[in-house]
């Protein structure tokens, strides 16, 4: 249970890591530097969400596994 707590506060990490540069975008004026910035947003939000239903589709499993008949 502890590594369900772990894998979602790294998800929260990354998640707030995906705003921050998205908000950091906004404020830069070289095209080419804040196509990078989303670009490695955009990446920290992915993984963020893959976190997130990984943890999902595991949870469903021990679930099912765990089920007594």
């Amino acid at each position: 249970m502890r590594i369900d707590y772990a894998i979602i506060g790294i998800s929260i990490i990354l998640l707030a890591g995906s705003m921050y540069l998205a908000g950091l975008s906004l404020q830069i004026t070289d095209v080419s530097t804040r196509v990078e910035t989303v670009k490695y947003a955009t990446y920290l939000f992915v993984a963020s969400i893959a976190l997130l239903v990984f943890m999902a589709v595991i949870s469903l499993i021990k679930k099912t596994l765990l089920k007594p008949e």
